[in-house]
């Protein structure tokens, strides 16, 4: 009778023991995966509207972020409560594609971030857009240059646009030292930004039509 108990036990127990390693292994292969990538919320969202109305001026702009690139808001702007970068992913999708099927930023070479020579020859630093909220609840857009250096991240240089029915900015790279940063696709409206290696220091002016942006 031992004999037979024994061998019912292990009929009982053995499988039970196989469904806990397995319930083991399945366990340990989800903590080695991890969670699922958060996909971060759109910071635009584009209102229903007349199709002449262009859609970033049907849209509204929400940011809640407190960190650019790891930097505390505070240090790029004390009166700031809220920020985010942008960048293609932050869109609704599908608003940068036209009726013919063409890639917008693409053809008209639009971005929201530059590095390196697009900026400054001879120089590592990182353009970036975003949108912002002062702490009076004031939304707006923003440019930043932030030099790489052993210590972390320094801002160089810094831009602010009042939000003025433009839920859109983009940068655009013209040559060695020279960029725009615009608030619509194919148009002047925005800053030509140049790097003044003598000063250096970056100089904005505003676009005007047929102007060179070097001069």
């Amino acid at each position: 009778m031992r004999v037979r108990g024994l061998e019912l036990a292990r009929r009982w127990v053995l499988p039970w023991c196989l469904v806990g390693l397995g319930g083991a292994a399945l366990a340990q292969s989800a903590v080695r995966q991890g969670p699922p990538p958060l996909v971060p919320p759109p910071l635009v969202v584009v209102e229903p509207g007349p199709d002449y109305l262009a859609w970033w001026r049907r849209a509204r702009i929400q940011p809640s972020g407190t960190r650019v690139r790891g930097l505390p808001i505070e240090r790029l702007q004390p009166e700031w409560c809220a920020a985010d970068e942008l960048s293609r992913e932050r869109f609704p999708d599908g608003v940068f594609i036209d009726a013919g099927g063409r890639d917008q930023l693409k053809a008209g070479d639009y971005r929201f971030t530059l590095e390196g020579p697009q900026i400054a020859k001879g120089r590592r630093l990182i353009a970036l857009v975003g949108v912002s909220m002062r702490c009076d609840g004031e939304l707006g857009h923003f440019l930043v240059v932030l030099d790489p250096t052993p210590r972390g991240l320094k801002l160089r240089f810094l831009q602010e646009r009042p939000f003025d029915g433009s839920a859109l900015t983009v940068l655009q790279p013209v040559s060695e030292d020279v960029f725009r940063w615009l608030a619509c696709l194919g148009c002047r409206d925005g800053l030509s930004i140049r790097w003044d290696a003598e000063q250096r220091l970056f100089r904005a002016r505003p676009l005007r039509p047929a102007e060179p942006d070097e001069d």
